[in-house]
């Protein structure tokens, strides 16, 4: 299977969009099969340009992880972000009575769940301190707003600090531990000082704000828009404590993204703290909110998934390269980011 120009244009035309395409741009073209149940599985996106008539963005997906239910809905959830002020593509009801924002489309037997919205420009491709600032703002607006409107979605984040949580390398970090390639006194108060935190929180976690949120504020699903700054992508949008996500996606924009020209590692907690600042001042916390602030910087920073694998500098790295100083380096930085508290609340 592929997804060529006719089947755009048909795809189109479901959504009252007849004008002759001039060009095709594929940001995403991923066509696989599932290994646990052998079907085809499809991800396109991509960007139709027109002669005389706005570019759109249509997407083509066919994955279990994603149905055609929820995608719906954190449509519905990006146009309430839309018309209530943030920038975000318009998402285009299909032609027929029910409006549907989602369509399902078949290729070769393969139902495709589409949609269609706006082009609304280019990436962010490198972060600095007011990039940051602004990227807390919104998100503090976006929280605001679902607040505000009591917006739920059935799918959860992946940035569930209790739950399933992609930034946590805690798990790794334990398999290290209990393999021995780890310094067992240091092992041992590391662990013990992150479940004492961890402790304090499921203790409150269910009583703290929850609403549905966009679940990745990544530079490279944020676009500027003359001063400030527009969001895109909802495809992991959902349910999220909004506290843990703001702390969470802050440490993601300060540790994750392409530095600016003129910032170093060392400017990373300044990045954090300008997306902080950002957020607070669109999104007043409530006291609950600020009494974890701590416990959720402590587990959340201290075991920063790239931090514990992937990254070079990577406790998973260094133990590779047996480089002892660098491994006791990292393991005391961790305690003592687990020990002190970070936020003045």
């Amino acid at each position: 299977m592929k997804i060529e120009r006719n089947h755009i244009s048909d795809i189109l035309a479901l959504y009252r969009m007849t004008d002759p395409i001039t060009e095709l741009t594929y940001f995403i073209e991923r066509y696989y099969i599932d290994p646990n149940t052998s079907t085809p599985c499809v991800k396109v996106i991509v960007k139709a340009n027109f002669e005389n008539a706005d570019s759109v963005v249509v997407k083509c997906i066919n994955e279990e992880e994603h149905p055609g239910h929820i995608i719906e809905q954190q449509s519905v959830f990006s146009e309430h972000m839309r018309t209530n002020g943030i920038i975000t593509p318009r998402r285009y009801p299909a032609a027929g009575e029910e409006q549907a924002l989602c369509l399902t489309y078949f290729i070769e037997n393969t139902p495709l769940i589409v949609s269609v919205e706006e082009y609304i420009g280019e990436e962010i491709r490198k972060i600095d301190l007011r990039t940051a600032y602004k990227i807390g703002r919104l998100m503090g607006e976006m929280h605001r707003i679902a607040e505000r409107d009591n917006l739920h979605m059935e799918a959860n984040s992946i940035f569930d600090v209790i739950g399933y949580n992609e930034a946590s390398g805690y798990n790794r970090f334990k398999e290290l531990g209990e393999a021995g390639h780890l310094q067992l006194d240091k092992y041992q108060q590391i662990t013990e000082m992150y479940e004492h935190r961890m402790k304090n929180l499921h203790t409150v976690w269910s009583g703290l704000p929850r609403f549905a949120t966009q679940g990745d504020y990544s530079i490279n699903n944020l676009t500027w828009v003359g001063e400030e700054i527009g969001i895109f992508d909802y495809n992991i949008a959902g349910e999220a404590t909004l506290v843990g996500d703001m702390v969470t996606e802050g440490l993601l924009t300060a540790y994750e993204m392409d530095l600016a020209e003129g910032l170093t590692r060392e400017d990373k907690l300044r990045l954090f703290d300008s997306f902080i600042d950002g957020y607070r001042d669109m999104r007043k916390l409530h006291d609950a909110e600020r009494r974890v602030l701590n416990d959720l910087y402590a587990v959340v920073s201290s075991m920063w998934f790239t931090s514990i694998r992937y990254h070079e500098d990577s406790l998973e790295k260094l133990l590779e390269r047996a480089e002892l100083d660098k491994i006791n380096t990292l393991l005391e930085e961790m305690k003592q980011i687990l020990s002190r508290d970070y936020f003045r609340v």
